[in-house]
């Protein structure tokens, strides 16, 4: 499943478009990233996180690494904050000289859409 990434920042992404996005960076960066779900909204929806760092195939961090963790979309008419947390990942992910120096220090956990259904609703209302 494919994602036109160049479209990521030009509107607000539905919950099916984000995961979309999320699987697409997955295929691409498979050694730096994980995308899982341990949750599930009231309408169905994953709840998804995101798990960025060197070392992605151990379960467990160094015990000398600090973790960082955003969330956004808690609001459902606070739309910007998903887009926000989206593009950390994606810069994250895609620019190197930013990723050399936060990857050796940090584990980045990013919850891009905590509230999927609020956001559906005020998307479609």
């Amino acid at each position: 499943m494919s994602f036109d990434s160049a479209k990521l920042f030009q509107t607000y992404q539905s919950h099916q478009d984000i995961k979309k996005y999320l699987e697409t960076l997955l295929e691409r960066y498979s050694s730096k990233i994980e995308v899982f779900s341990r949750a599930e909204s009231y309408e169905g929806r994953e709840i998804l996180t995101v798990r960025i760092c060197t070392d992605i195939q151990q379960k467990r961090p160094p015990s000398n690494r600090w973790c960082i963790l955003i969330d956004a979309g808690i609001h459902a008419r606070e739309w910007i904050t998903v887009s926000v947390a989206l593009f950390i990942v994606q810069q994250l992910l895609e620019k190197d000289e930013i990723s050399a120096k936060s990857f050796r220090s940090f584990e980045w956990i990013i919850l891009p859409l905590l509230n999927p259904d609020g956001y559906e609703y005020s998307r479609e209302h």
